[in-house]
């Protein structure tokens, strides 16, 4: 006997087992369900940009770094319009929400035209004051006002528009976590306290405060005052509600539409609630044992709870499948039961290690939550196939089967399309594979069209208020993003060097000026700027003098008249020793993708220019963006050659040969390759989210091969006619894969009514590669066998041609 065949009687054996101790097994399954879910309690989110990065990546270190030098550098800007900013009930409303925003929770700081920084000289006096002190002011004051700002090149692109109709609040968040610890141990331990290392703010805190924005917002929104907010936090935290509501909405839909198909298919309420309760309590034990072990929900994890139920609910199906079929056929609830066990376990088994092996490939991925899914996707595949082999069993042991009617006319007629579309393609193989080899052609010249992307706005509806906010700050402010360029000097006060400020202030008209990659900065700041305030109003607010002083006693001198004046704005821009200074860069959003060679060139450049520097190095936000789109980009094919690697070792093993696991992979790729072609073609990008679609589609791929696989080995092992095993394999496996199939892409294509275009592409993918699989496996592997399998039963008169 062999070892295929001694399996499947411990499996058979293993169903007579089940019916005498149902309620132990069923005792044993619901205790793993409690323990394991009983870590929902504990799971939480994580949506930050720089959680896309694992914790000691180098580019994550530096960015955590530079937040504990200088604070949060992606502060939202809330960009207000007005008929004339300076005019007094606008400026009134203006204060209102000034002092609004201050209250809003875990809020540091909020600049805006109230206390915007105005900088002056009388005589040897220097004047630093807010822009709108002693208001309310006459219209003779707010006319001085505007001009003043007008003037002050630090104000244009950052405070006000160049024509005056917008303004912007810029909202600087707290830096640190206020959970579990006092202000107090916050600044004397400075990242550390009596109950551990300050952690950032996290991502409730920042979801609370966003909440409480969107609140202000609407609240303050009036004719002749429209704001619009911006900023990463403000913009993560409505792609992660969109992604929670329709995650939310997709559960239910998914649960729905997988029940209507299952009782379609076996007109029984066994076979619609015991499934769906299999994959329940997958995706509840998955997300617990998340919680266990403290791993949040990311913005791309967020689609495990569906990918679970769609790719869960297979094992179920291919076990009720025989089991009603044998049930149909005479048998009692005992015989059928083992008789589904011995027939289909060990497929499933075997499935789900493949299954489990294209998402296992994304475990080594550089995107964190790319890789967490590459951890708890597999988990949850194996708790499902845990809880199909153990609870499945356990309730068809118990429960009242009730009358049967999956031999329906629609069984039939099945059945008739599946086993016909066999016999085409056994008796012209020739002309089939001939033909998918066309369609892999012209797949293949779409292979090169790719792109690859990181657009997180684009993510949303073009409407959202977010995109609408970003399209304003980028047209009229230059944009919400920044890059900083740290700049390390050469010892202590090296910073107060004039030739190091002017280069840094070199840097920043070119950055301004000079497009580098086909982009250009909207506005720079750094120290450089300040020097150049501070001596313009020590020179009577002449323009010829807003320029960096000769000098370096005189540069120190001018910045000691600053700090005495009692702004501690310098803390943001320059270290106390003046050793280690920022240059913040502020951009337009684009496609993350078209960062990655404008920051390579922003490096190259401030290397270049501050030659008087120890070290130049980029932090901030962007850095994060293009670390993420490398990551995108290698993590493709590291995770599909990693996936390969896994699957077709384990096709070899599991089909028991070289040459046949060999032969199955056909079947398999050339799904694969379909896909990939067909997202060349119609333009879907390459992203955290489509990236990986490869690996699942291959593990989906797979799986409905090995079963076709495994039962055609069994029949033809019978008599040795091909085209007998053929039509008997798509008589029984035949039924259960298509009917897995569209459960697949119903799931799947789900995702494509969401408003969030990444969804839409993610579920678009997957659904064409589990059509093109179903295809391939009623198609391709008939026409693969009768061509490369000896028909030993001396009946075969089919002609290939």
């Amino acid at each position: 006997m062999s070892l295929r065949a001694r399996i499947e009687d411990r499996f058979e054996a293993y169903g007579h087992w089940v019916v005498r101790r149902p309620w132990l097994l069923l005792l044993v399954s619901v205790s793993a369900v409690v323990g394991l879910a009983f870590g929902l309690r504990s799971l939480k989110s994580d949506i930050s940009f720089e959680s896309f990065l694992h914790p000691d990546d180098p580019v994550r270190l530096e960015y955590d770094a530079f937040r504990d030098r200088f604070g949060r550098e992606d502060a939202v800007v809330v960009l207000i319009e007005g008929e004339d900013i300076f005019a007094r009930p606008f400026l009134d409303r203006l204060h209102a929400f000034h002092a609004a925003a201050l209250e809003l929770p875990h809020v540091e700081d909020v600049t805006s035209l109230v206390n915007a920084r105005d900088t002056r000289g009388e005589g040897d006096t220097l004047l630093v004051s807010d822009l709108l002190e002693g208001w309310p002011l006459d219209e003779d004051g707010r006319r001085s006002a505007r001009d003043r700002a007008l003037a002050n090149p630090l104000f244009l692109h950052n405070v006000i528009s160049a024509d005056a109709r917008f303004t912007s609040v810029r909202i600087d968040l707290d830096t640190y976590s206020a959970i579990g610890e006092s202000e107090a141990d916050v600044l004397a331990g400075f990242g550390e306290s009596e109950a551990g290392p300050v952690s950032f703010l996290t991502t409730a805190e920042i979801d609370a405060f966003a909440a409480a924005l969107q609140r202000l917002l609407d609240e303050q929104r009036a004719p002749g005052f429209e704001p619009h907010a911006a900023g990463l936090s403000v913009m993560l935290y409505h792609i992660s509600r969109a992604l929670q509501r329709d995650m939310q909405r997709f559960v239910g839909a998914s649960m729905l539409t997988i029940a209507l198909l299952l009782f379609a298919v076996f007109r029984s309420p066994v076979g619609v609630l015991l499934p769906i309760a299999v994959v329940g309590v997958s995706v509840l034990s998955t997300l617990g044992l998340m919680g266990h072990l403290g791993t949040p929900i990311h913005l791309p994890t967020q689609i495990l709870p569906s990918m679970l139920l769609a790719i869960g609910v297979a094992d179920a199906v291919h076990i009720l499948a025989i089991f009603f079929r044998e049930l149909e056929q005479g048998a009692d609830r005992e015989q059928a039961l083992a008789g589904a066990l011995g027939h289909s376990a060990l497929p499933v088994v075997l499935t789900s290690l493949t299954t489990a092996g294209g998402l296992v490939s994304f475990a080594w991925a550089d995107i964190a939550p790319v890789a967490a899914l590459g951890f708890y996707g597999p988990i949850g595949v194996l708790l499902a196939l845990f809880y199909s082999l153990t609870l499945l069993p356990a309730l068809l042991a118990i429960v009242p089967v009730g009358q049967v009617a999956a031999g329906s006319t629609h069984g039939a007629r099945l059945e008739r399309l599946l086993t016909s579309t066999g016999a085409f393609a056994t008796r012209h193989p020739r002309s089939v594979m001939a033909t998918v080899a066309a369609l892999c052609l012209v797949a293949a010249a779409g292979l090169p069209r790719i792109e690859f992307s990181h657009d997180p706005p684009g993510w949303l509806p073009p409407g959202h208020p977010t995109r609408r906010a970003i399209d304003l700050v980028d047209r009229e402010m230059g944009g919400a993003m920044t890059v900083e360029v740290q700049v390390a000097g050469k010892g202590e006060g090296s910073l107060r060097s004039p030739a190091l400020l002017a280069d840094m202030a070199r840097l920043g008209e070119l950055l301004e000026t000079e497009a580098h990659s086909g982009l250009s900065a909207g506005q720079t700041v750094s120290l450089a700027d300040v020097v150049k305030e501070i001596h313009r109003a020590l020179n009577e607010g002449r323009d010829s003098h807003y320029v960096v002083p000769d000098g370096e006693a005189l540069i120190a001198q001018e910045l000691l008249l600053f700090e005495s004046s009692g702004t501690d704005d310098l803390e943001e821009l320059v270290d106390t020793s003046y050793s280690l200074g920022r240059i913040s860069v502020r951009l337009p959003w684009y496609d993350g993708v078209r960062y990655v060679p404008f920051l390579d060139a922003i490096d190259e450049r401030a290397a270049a220019v501050l030659t008087d520097a120890q070290d130049v190095t980029l932090a901030g936000n962007l850095p994060l963006v293009t670390r993420t789109v490398r990551a995108v980009i290698f993590g493709v094919f590291e995770s599909y050659g990693i996936a390969l690697l896994i699957i077709v070792p384990l096709m070899m093993l599991l089909l028991g040969g070289f040459r046949l696991g060999l032969y199955a992979m056909v079947p398999n790729l050339v799904p694969l390759l379909l896909t990939l072609g067909w997202m060349g073609w119609f333009a879907v990008p390459f992203d955290a989210f489509t990236m990986m679609t490869g690996g699942i589609a291959l593990g989906l791929v797979v799986d409905d091969t090995i079963h076709v696989m495994h039962s055609f080995a069994r029949y033809h092992a019978r008599d040795g006619d091909v085209g007998r095993a053929v039509h008997d394999t798509l008589a029984t496996v035949g039924r259960a894969i298509t009917i897995t199939s569209l459960v697949l892409c119903s799931g799947f294509l789900i995702f494509t009514l969401s408003s969030m275009s990444n969804l839409v592409a993610f579920g678009q993918v997957l659904a064409f590669a589990v059509t093109s699989a179903l295809a391939a496996d009623v198609l391709v592997v008939p026409a693969l066998l009768a061509l490369v399998v000896p028909d030993s039963s001396g009946a075969d008169e089919r002609p290939r041609r």
